[in-house]
């Protein structure tokens, strides 16, 4: 049996969870957590589409119109092209669903970044701003499983 992980992604304004996205296997936090960092590092919420400069890569976006846009980003990226592995689920109850649970949320302390909480069941194991999470140092610190 696979490791399963969700991602709850919770709109700025509302509060409440708009997706998802549950992962049947590989859910731990060297392989979902990391790959949801890649997907998002460096990227910045903000509120109204406005012209982005620099010299990132074409696919890679500075910048997220609020986090529905962060949320169709990271599905579509997450899923790309394959048939399962990634999948769109109802309202997720709360942490202990899943063997991990990853809260993305626009960040009350720091203007237009990402937080993270990674819940290990009903244990909350990092809650911090997505680009400081070092996924490979935290798993190697979990508690050994039983």
């Amino acid at each position: 049996m696979g490791t399963s992980g969700v991602v709850r992604i919770k709109d700025e304004f509302s509060g409440e969870f708009i997706g998802n996205i549950y992962k049947q296997c590989d859910g731990y936090v060297s392989g979902y957590g990391k790959e949801i960092k890649e997907i998002l590092k460096g990227c910045s919420i903000i509120n109204g589409i406005t012209h982005t400069s620099g010299e990132k890569p074409k696919d890679i976006p500075e910048f997220f119109n609020g986090m529905g846009c962060m949320a169709a980003y990271l599905i579509g990226k997450l899923k790309g092209n394959r048939i399962g592995h990634f999948y769109i689920v109802p309202r997720v109850h709360g942490p202990g669903d899943y063997q991990y649970t990853y809260d993305l949320e626009l960040s009350k302390e720091v203007d237009g970044l990402i937080q993270i909480s990674i819940w290990h069941g009903e244990d909350l194991i990092c809650k911090d701003l997505l680009d400081n999470v070092d996924m490979e140092n935290l798993e190697k610190n979990l508690p050994e499983e039983d």
